[in-house]
Order: C-alpha cells, then sequence, then structure tokens
C-alpha cells in the first residue's frame, strides 16, 4: 500500500532546501506526495497546491494562518501531515491525520525572560530581540503539543525541547539533514592569498563578529590574507561597522547572497571554512565544505556535534573564544598534513549525509506516527508532553 503524506512547506531559504529535498527523496522511496506551499511552481515531483505567500519580518503569523485555512481540505484522504517547520501549526483545524513536524532549531526554547540564554549571550542587539523570541517560546511550546511525532534534526534540539517544554524523548527522533551536493565540475576563483571562507545567514548568530575579531591575529602571521563572506543578514551593517573598526576592511570581502554554482566556487577557492556559531542547530555549510574537501573550523555550539570530530574532519573552538579561533586558523593555514587530514576525514563525514538517508528514516517516522496515532486537538488545546 502506497502512504500518501501531505507536505505543508515553505520551500525558500534554508529550510526550504530541506523541504525540496525532502519531497524528492520521499518520491524516489514510491511515497505519494502531495505539497501544501506558497511555492508550487518550486515542486517539480507530486502534487503540488498553493497557498497564498506572505514575506517580511514576522511573515511566520500570516503564514501560518495561511496554512491553517487550507489544510483541512487537503489532509482529508493522506495518511500523514508533515509540517517542515513545526511553528506553522500554530493555528491548524482539528485534523484526524497523524500530524509530524521537523524542528529546525533549538534557539526560542533556550530562551527565557530573565535568563536570556538565546538572546543575551548571542546578539548585540539582543534588547530588541528578547520580547520576541520569548512570545515565540510560548506559542512554540503550546503547537509542538500538538504532534504525534516531532522530527529534530539533532541531539541538541531534541535535549532543548525535551527539557524546556516537558516533550517526551520518544516523540522526538533525530533525523539529520540529507544534502543534494552539487556535483558539477565548477573551477575555483583564482587568487595569490590564503583565504579563510565563512558561508551563511543570521551572521551574529553564526559567529562572524567572533571570526572578524580573530582575523587581525592571522593577519599579523599572513599579512595578504583575506576573509570572504557569503550570504547575507539583517545583520551585515553593525558587521561592516565591526570591520572597519578592527581596521581589516582591506581584507574582507562581503560578496552577498550567490547561486550555488558560485558558491562551491567559493568553497573550492577557499583554503579553510570557519563558521564559529555561537548557537547552531546543525550547520549544512560544514557538511558542504566537507564535501568539497574544504578544511573546517568550528565552535562546540552543540547541534554540529553529532558530526564534527575534532582533529578528525575539523578543529573546534570554544563558541565566542577569539584567541582559541584565530590560533586554529593559523595551525590550518600554516599545516599542510593538517589540511589533508582534515579533508579526508571531512570527504568521509559528508558521504554519509544523504537525501537518500534522510528520506528513508523520515519514512520510518511516518510508519511510527500512523501506528501511535490519536486526533490532533484543535487550535488552543493542549494535550500532555
Amino acid at each position: 500500500m502506497t502512504l500518501a503524506v501531505l507536505v505543508v512547506a515553505e520551500l525558500e531559504g534554508g529550510v526550504g532546501v530541506y523541504g525540496r529535498n525532502l519531497i524528492r527523496g520521499l518520491d524516489a522511496l514510491g511515497v505519494d506526495v502531495r505539497v501544501l506551499t506558497p511555492t508550487p511552481d518550486t515542486v517539480t515531483v507530486g502534487k503540488a497546491f498553493g497557498v497564498p505567500r506572505h514575506s517580511g519580518r514576522g511573515r511566520w503569523l500570516p503564514q501560518a494562518s495561511a496554512f491553517a485555512r487550507e489544510v483541512r481540505s487537503h489532509s482529508r484522504d493522506v495518511d500523514v501531515v508533515h509540517v517542515t517547520d513545526a511553528r506553522y501549526a500554530a493555528f491548524f483545524p482539528k485534523v484526524h491525520t497523524p500530524l509530524v513536524g521537523t524542528m529546525n532549531d533549538y534557539f526560542y526554547a533556550i530562551t527565557g525572560w530573565l535568563s536570556g540564554e538565546g538572546t543575551r549571550g548571542v546578539y548585540r542587539d539582543w534588547r530588541a530581540r528578547h520580547a520576541y523570541y520569548n512570545i515565540l517560546r510560548t506559542a512554540e511550546r503550546r503547537t509542538l503539543r500538538r504532534y504525534e511525532r516531532i522530527i529534530c534534526i539533532s541531539s541538541a534540539v531534541t535535549t532543548a525541547l525535551a527539557s524546556r517544554y516537558g516533550l517526551s524523548p520518544n516523540r522526538l527522533p533525530v533525523v539529520h539533514y540529507g544534502i543534494d551536493y552539487l556535483d558539477a565540475p565548477v573551477a575555483p576563483f583564482t587568487r595569490s592569498h590564503p583565504v579563510v571562507l565563512f558561508a551563511g545567514g543570521n551572521f551574529q548568530r553564526k559567529g562572524l563578529a567572533v571570526l572578524l575579531e580573530a582575523m587581525p591575529r592571522v593577519l599579523l602571521r599572513h599579512p595578504t590574507g583575506r576573509l570572504i563572506v557569503v550570504g547575507d543578514s539583517r545583520d551585515t551593517a553593525l558587521i561592516r561597522t565591526l570591520s572597519a573598526r578592527l581596521g581589516i576592511s582591506s581584507n574582507v570581502e562581503f560578496v552577498g547572497q550567490v547561486d550555488y554554482t558560485t558558491l562551491y566556487r567559493y568553497y573550492r577557492t577557499a583554503d579553510v571554512f570557519c563558521m564559529p556559531s555561537l548557537m547552531e542547530a546543525f550547520g549544512i555549510p560544514f557538511l558542504e565544505a566537507m564535501h568539497c574537501q574544504v578544511p573546517v573550523i568550528a565552535s562546540d555550539a552543540p547541534g554540529p556535534m553529532d558530526y564534527l570530530r575534532d582533529g578528525e574532519n575539523c578543529l573546534i573552538a570554544r563558541a565566542g573564544d577569539v584567541d582559541a579561533l584565530a590560533d586554529c586558523l593559523n595551525r590550518v593555514i600554516e599545516n599542510p598534513n593538517l589540511q589533508r587530514a582534515l579533508r579526508n576525514g571531512g570527504a568521509k563525514t559528508a558521504a554519509t549525509a544523504t537525501v537518500e538517508r534522510m528520506a528513508s528514516e523520515t519514512l520510518q517516522v511516518y510508519e511510527a506516527a500512523t501506528r501511535n496515532a490519536s486526533p490532533m486537538p484543535p487550535s488552543g488545546r493542549n494535550t500532555a508532553g
């Protein structure tokens, strides 16, 4: 019997890449995939159904409402409804189809009105974020209690949700992202100097300020070195100001958002990839860099610790430790044997992060959810964790 799944998803941005890969992977396994999305033109397999598209800051609220208006009618003849960003079920009506969600981070869960763990220790403008994060934490906790299963992208997400929201770990299976790597041959950019590469959004959370503060120590030993920043963030102006204050603007290149081919050209150009995140739930760029055989430097933020191994496939510095990060950068740039070891170890790790594995493990979650299903309560009512 063919399993029918309704995937409720935004298919743009980082979580959108996950959704598109998952849809293709499930289709390859013979799953009858239907997709409810604001961008149905991006769906290449299965059946797509459109909902109004919302953008801008705080878009999750109207987008969640748009999904809620459509989900009941589209869920009637499927076996599972899977929401690829679990928060979007906030306003769902009562449905009798088992509900599975994916939690792609733990950042709101660890924030508290008094602790500020997910804001004060991460963002220089944390006061502007603190109340917003706490409001979302309250809504998130209520919403997650409505799921039969919540797929967590790393053990760190499972731990945070279980401890902060009182959810049973049995309902929180870990399924790591699978990555559809770009395997077409791409040429590196021409360069004549050491290149440190950073790629990602949300610059503050991903530790770009820490990396900028480490760069003067690298430039003392490698004066022609260059930091290339790929990606964009609402924090760009703040980060550019920090670069100027540190006196390293001439050694830092902000290239903004690029397509995948150009991103992979930067990976293949770099001597080292560095993303010293202050919080990180998984870290796809680490695996992309490993696939391109670039030595990786990371922080000890918990999410990627499911697959990062210090000295084997990367070097790890304590999150926020500028001196330790500079030491790691200089070690990699100056040591060909270390570079070779990290490339080899990284390539083996990247090879395990397949879309096929992700889809197969997700299918197992669906099967468990259908075996243990109970009707989902309507919006505003909670069940026990």
